[in-house]
């Protein structure tokens, strides 16, 4: 046994118990669904068992192959974050350079070859919400406007976001503004591949032509602006001391949050302020924000988690939970095959959990910046996807966040830490790429965010002041992982 490792001294510890548990409850999901027993009608019975046996095939790689072959070791040009960041803009610019030249269906082509769903022309969603913010000067409320009336969708963000009617000026340069972040966006994911090297980074450069990133980046939905924040917070908390770049970034998290609610919960990314002197008030005055938000708009909050009940397709926990049940269209509410889910996404927490209980003091101070950013993507994934039941295929996106950390346990020689990162390092590029197959992106989105959450909240948890004082008086953690 190598001498920077010790055996768990539970079995509840140990990493490989919720990694067969995991795999088990993902194995349980696809043969339900593969044998169809439960399936109601001709579409299930002959589509359904179909997806399954695909499903079955992309899990099987992505489990097996790490027990197939030795820790490889790899090395990666630096100018891979340059390359990850040029496949962005080349991919979306280059489609949307085609439909600004009157070539629609050359474009839509070029859209289609990576199995994206979009209208043409670019900027869907920022061309939505310039939408909603006119309107709003209008004298319209789109959120309770009828679709048709002023704009195409009822509005389902937050109140907070008509605070920003006055920028609907901006609207007749959206073209530019929808190339700006575009641009923001290659340059985060070049910052994260920089961080990946050399597995992770390899992984970005191949999501960065992905159909979740790029509908992400295409659309320009807000939901880039989560990957933003939580890359800001991180450069401004390392480059600045004090308090003062945490209140920054937490001022911009609950702006966020009066949008869109779920980036309330990237709360957990702001626990390393709690060991600044009154770093507690930011977290405290962080909350109580968040709190008197959601109380004051707790209706329109309500109406707005409702539109993303029971949507067909996409990554939610109930277009998951349909397949083993059997349904051709998601159930609203709570189903039996939904304690699948809920098992998956404990059971891949737990892993992750005890993953992040078998580093070292040291190499979890090490990995404390790269848990934030996961913490991110974990949590806006649970509050939009798993909480609301629904979500787009790009919501798979934010999983990006979590590759620095993934990537960090590739590189530890101990097995199950170096294999659990080769396999989540998998199930990320099945979750941002195969969205046509709602089963397996699905599946792996809820699986990735569960064990993001695990490692990311279990690493910073670890750093916090009273369980350092903790772990010194019990010496635990003197000989685990370096």
């Amino acid at each position: 046994m190598s001498r920077t490792t010790q055996r768990p001294r539970t079995l509840l510890l140990n990493p490989f118990l919720w990694m067969a548990a995991t795999i088990i409850v993902v194995v349980a999901i696809i043969a339900i669904t593969f044998t169809g027993v439960l399936a109601r009608d001709e579409i299930t019975r002959g589509v359904y068992p179909e997806r399954a046996g695909v499903t079955a095939l992309y899990f099987l790689a992505v489990f097996g192959l790490p027990w197939a072959i030795n820790r490889p070791e790899l090395s990666v040009r630096r100018w891979l974050p340059w390359g990850a960041a040029a496949l962005t803009l080349i991919t979306v610019l280059g489609a949307i350079s085609l439909w600004w030249l009157d070539r629609w269906g050359l474009g839509y082509q070029w859209i289609q070859s990576l199995k994206l769903v979009t209208a043409p022309y670019g900027w869907g969603d920022l061309k939505l919400y310039f939408d909603w913010l006119v309107c709003y000067q209008d004298g319209i409320n789109p959120i309770t406007a009828a679709n048709g009336t002023c704009v195409a969708e009822q509005m389902n963000y937050g109140p907070g976001f008509l605070w920003w009617a006055p920028l609907a000026f901006l609207r007749p340069a959206m073209d530019v503004i929808g190339v700006a972040t575009a641009v923001l966006c290659a340059i985060a994911i070049a910052w994260l591949v920089r961080r990946s090297a050399p597995w992770g980074a390899i992984t970005l450069l191949i999501a960065a032509v992905s159909p979740a990133w790029i509908l992400l980046v295409e659309r320009a939905n807000f939901d880039e602006l989560i990957i933003w924040m939580a890359i800001v917070l991180v450069v401004l908390t390392r480059r600045f001391s004090g308090l003062w770049p945490w209140i920054v970034g937490a001022v911009l998290i609950v702006i966020l949050g009066t949008w869109k609610y779920y980036p309330f919960a990237m709360v957990l990314a702001l626990l390393p302020v709690l060991r600044l002197r009154r770093g507690w008030m930011v977290i405290t005055g962080f909350l109580l924000a968040a709190f008197a938000y959601v109380i004051v708009y707790w209706n329109v909050a309500l109406g707005g988690m409702g539109t993303h009940m029971g949507k067909e397709g996409g990554v939610g926990r109930n277009t998951l939970a349909a397949f083993p049940a059997g349904l051709a269209s998601p159930a609203k509410g709570f189903i039996w095959s939904d304690s699948l889910v809920i098992l998956l996404v404990l059971f891949a927490a737990l892993w992750g959990g005890s993953i992040a209980l078998q580093l070292s003091h040291k190499k979890v101070a090490a990995l404390e910046t790269r848990a934030m950013l996961a913490s991110s993507g974990a949590v806006a994934i649970f509050g939009s996807v798993m909480l609301a039941g629904s979500g787009y295929p790009y919501k798979a996106a934010l999983l990006l966040l979590g590759v620095p950390l993934i990537a960090a346990l590739t590189k530890i020689a101990d097995s199950a830490l170096w294999r659990s990162g080769f396999m989540l390092l998998g199930v990320i590029l099945v979750a941002v790429f195969v969205e046509w197959n709602p089963l397996a992106s699905s599946a792996a989105v809820h699986l990735a965010a569960g064990f993001l959450f695990g490692i990311s909240a279990g690493v910073l948890a670890r750093n916090l002041p009273w369980m350092n004082q903790r772990r010194r008086r019990t010496g635990a953690g003197s000989s685990l992982l370096h």
